[in-house]
């Protein structure tokens, strides 16, 4: 009874669930997570893999938080005719490193709140969010840095 309850504590808490596949695929396919296994409603999802790739979805999906921190690359989301659900934070380029592109495509992307820090330690801008289509909700407070030049005007 009490590795029960363990248990259920453990999988309450959430954990981190990071992309692996640098080709693309589907979320829901357990081989494309490190842990082989589906991030679920309180696990995050981490996209850290240095390439370009699609994500497509064959249903709805939640997560805690999401994470889009390559050192390059893009990543294009197309929940199609799904939606993914983050219940916290949407975060793209979080981390010293960190260069990601997210691009949205066809379906809807539901967020708590979106962190986009678009600033290296030089005061570059490096990481974006495109809207290639479908819908981006965002629900609560977000917090988006942007570059600019040394006239301090936003970078373009």
């Amino acid at each position: 009874m009490v590795a029960g309850f363990l248990l259920a504590m453990a999988t309450a808490e959430g954990g981190d669930y990071y992309w692996t596949s640098s080709t693309g695929g589907v979320f829901g396919a357990t081989d494309n997570w490190n842990l082989a296994a589906v991030p679920s409603d309180t696990d995050d999802a981490i996209f850290t893999n240095n390439a370009s790739y699609s994500v497509t979805w064959s249903e709805s999906r939640t997560n805690a938080n999401a994470y889009f921190g390559a050192p390059g690359g893009a990543v294009t989301v197309n929940p199609g005719i799904y939606e993914w659900v983050i219940t916290n934070t949407l975060f793209i380029g979080q981390g010293a490193d960190a260069a990601a592109t997210l691009n949205m495509g066809a379906g809807a992307l539901t967020v708590n709140s979106l962190v986009l820090t678009n600033v290296d330690a030089t005061g570059n801008g490096v990481n974006y969010l495109t809207l290639n289509g479908g819908t981006l909700n965002i629900y609560s407070d977000s917090e988006i840095r942007r570059a600019t030049n040394n006239a301090g005007d936003a970078a373009h």
